[in-house]
């Protein structure tokens, strides 16, 4: 997705609603999108500023979905952020955002967000194929 003016102004009101304060959104970056982590730390002083640099930063990086998708896992229950999927969903041909709860209390499934958090089983995986095959 690759908002336009308008879009960004939307996104931007729907962060800041459900992400009211400076530890709401830097715990939201923490445990949910965590490639975002450098953006906040250095974008500004206050909360809109962090949450336009987030928006500039997923843009540039053709990241917009994951930071959609990643607000709207930490914090289901906004209503700001369903309006806002609701009212884009249709522009996006390639997003797929659920609003639907985690079947697991105190759990959230895994999605692009966690990838950094889950590598190094290559060999595993190539052994397991083989046996498979064979």
């Amino acid at each position: 997705m690759d908002p336009d003016k308008s879009e960004r102004k939307d996104l931007l009101n729907a962060l800041l609603k459900a992400f009211s304060t400076d530890s709401s959104l830097t715990d939201f970056v923490f445990f949910y999108a965590p490639i975002f982590d450098d953006v906040i730390k250095i974008a500004g002083a206050n909360l809109q500023d962090k949450c336009s640099a987030l928006i500039r930063w997923a843009e540039s990086h053709d990241k917009t979905d994951e930071l959609i998708k990643a607000a709207v896992a930490a914090n289901r229950d906004s209503p700001q952020l369903k309006a806002f999927v609701a009212q884009h969903k249709r522009k996006s041909s390639a997003t797929i955002i659920q609003l639907v709860p985690c079947p697991y209390p105190g759990l959230r499934p895994f999605d692009a967000t966690d990838a950094p958090f889950f590598f190094g089983r290559d060999e595993e995986i190539k052994r397991i194929a083989n046996l498979l095959k064979e």
